[in-house]
């Protein structure tokens, strides 16, 4: 329980800093490095709560094997997005609110 309550302090500090505007490009980019790995830990710890008090007995190990295998996935995905010439984490969230450019002709 305490990790959990640790990931979501961390996450609280992350937050900002990846997605403020005049943090130098370093730190934005270990902010979203570190997003990448708090993100799936903190959602698999707490849906790891939810299957512990909802999950039958006899359905939990796949369950879990199944959370575990989606956090590996929001992983890969989020770790792929901040790797090489991808825009990051937070960059690419930013770009999803952006109004689309068009042409003027």
């Amino acid at each position: 329980m305490k990790v959990f309550h640790v990931t979501g302090t961390l996450l609280a500090i992350h937050l900002p800093i990846a997605f403020c505007g005049f943090m130098p490009e370093v730190i934005q980019n270990i902010a979203d490095q570190g997003l990448s790995i708090l993100f799936p830990l903190h959602g698999f710890m707490g849906l790891n709560f939810v299957i512990t008090d909802y999950i039958p007995k006899a359905a939990r190990s796949p369950v879990r094997i199944m959370a575990f295998l989606s956090m590996l996935l929001a992983f890969g995905g989020m770790a792929r997005l901040n790797m090489g010439n991808n825009p990051g984490l937070s960059n690419t969230v930013k770009h999803m609110w952006m109004k689309p450019k068009t042409d003027a002709k």
